[in-house]
């Protein structure tokens, strides 16, 4: 599982993709607040009807936060990977390999515990434990 953009740009380079800088999302919902604490963005994703991410977090559609500069366009997409998720401008959110037994790659930051929140840090724990199963690991939510 890839989380986060360095990790998402990471997993889309690693099967030749190419990273795609948009002009509107400097200045925007993705970025995270300039202000100290550097507090995220919070924007809604909607879930592709088949993808494994919907299955896993059982809902069509979430907020999520956003602290990226970069990302991927639909038409940069990398061979081998399908779109999970797309945030209403359009971009992509998450991906995963249908190819493969588990590559899930999300923009957002599942790792960060987000304080008011509630729903998000309950859809990451389902997303982590989802990937600790599929690793055969047992977890305590």
């Amino acid at each position: 599982m890839a989380a986060g953009p360095a990790a998402t740009f990471g997993l889309g380079s690693a099967v030749a993709g190419v990273i795609a800088v948009p002009a509107h999302i400097d200045s925007g919902e993705h970025v995270a607040h300039a202000e100290e604490p550097h507090e995220s963005r919070w924007h809604a994703v909607a879930l592709e009807p088949d993808s494994r991410l919907r299955g896993i977090l059982g809902v069509d559609s979430l907020l999520v936060n956003s602290r990226h500069h970069q990302a991927v366009t639909p038409e940069r997409l990398a061979p081998g990977l399908r779109i999970a998720a797309r945030s209403e401008d359009g971009l992509v959110e998450a991906v995963e390999s249908p190819a493969h037994r588990w590559v899930v790659g999300v923009q957002w930051h599942p790792e960060r515990e987000e304080s008011g929140q509630p729903d998000f840090d309950a859809m990451s724990r389902r997303l982590f434990h989802a990937f600790a199963l599929a690793l055969n690991i047992q977890m305590s939510i």
